[in-house]
């Protein structure tokens, strides 16, 4: 799936690079498309935020398979 996705690290990386300050994690545990467990994005991205890995003042959310998200601008 590389030349259409990427992975935790490199979407964490895309959210600095961007200065972001909010990025959503997007597509994962829901259909078996990879090798990985389909858990395993979410808790790589929890071990980046556990870690500190998240630059302060900005956040990087997952939402529940279904889940809506509300911007207020």
């Amino acid at each position: 799936m590389k030349a259409y996705h990427v992975n935790t690290e490199e979407a964490v990386q895309i959210h600095h690079d961007l200065n972001a300050k909010l990025s959503l994690g997007m597509h994962w545990g829901t259909f078996p498309l990879t090798a990985e467990p389909p858990m395993e994005p979410f808790q790589r991205l929890n071990r980046i935020r556990a870690q500190g890995g998240i630059a302060k003042g900005t956040a990087f959310e997952t939402l529940k398979v279904g889940e809506t998200f509300t911007i207020n601008k």
